[in-house]
């Protein structure tokens, strides 16, 4: 068992087996047995409603003894918190593991969120650079200068 604390404190209880991950697979469709495959990894990284909707699932019961539903759990998944409930889904995962897989599946993860990293930092570069202060400065400047129609600045921004 793994856990993690949602956006007002409290803490949920992550619990896998096999019986629970065929369960997600029938309901959601998601594998958690192929965790080292890219298309499961990407799920979880870039499908904050399938995430939330897999840790829904596997705290269904401790949902209902909090007399929630999942519309108010979800609400509790924000920010921080839907990135600790994954940490606590992938380390409940690796724990339940086979032997031989245990640290391909732990690999897999560190490279995804290696990834996501790099990604991340690219981003802000971009967003940051002078270029794009440029960019956004000369359409500003346009704008109030009525130099450019709505289908102009529709046309630079793509």
């Amino acid at each position: 068992m793994h856990t993690f604390t949602d956006a007002i404190g409290e803490e949920w209880a992550i619990t896998l087996d096999t019986s629970i991950v065929r369960r997600l697979r029938s309901s959601l469709g998601i594998d958690l047995l192929r965790i080292d495959e890219q298309s499961t990894l990407e799920t979880l990284i870039n499908d904050d409603e399938k995430l939330v909707d897999v840790i829904s699932e596997l705290c269904t019961d401790q949902i209902r003894h909090r007399k929630l539903d999942e519309v108010g759990f979800a609400q509790r998944l924000i920010g921080d918190a839907l990135d600790n409930a994954c940490d606590a889904l992938i380390d409940e995962l690796v724990f339940i593991s086979r032997r031989n897989r245990r640290e391909v599946i732990a690999a897999a993860w560190n490279k995804t969120k290696a990834f996501q990293d790099v990604a991340k930092e690219q981003s802000l570069k971009a967003i940051n650079s002078e270029e794009m202060g440029a960019l956004i400065q000369k359409q500003i400047q346009d704008a109030i200068h009525g130099g450019m129609t709505s289908q102009n600045v529709r046309q630079s921004c793509e």
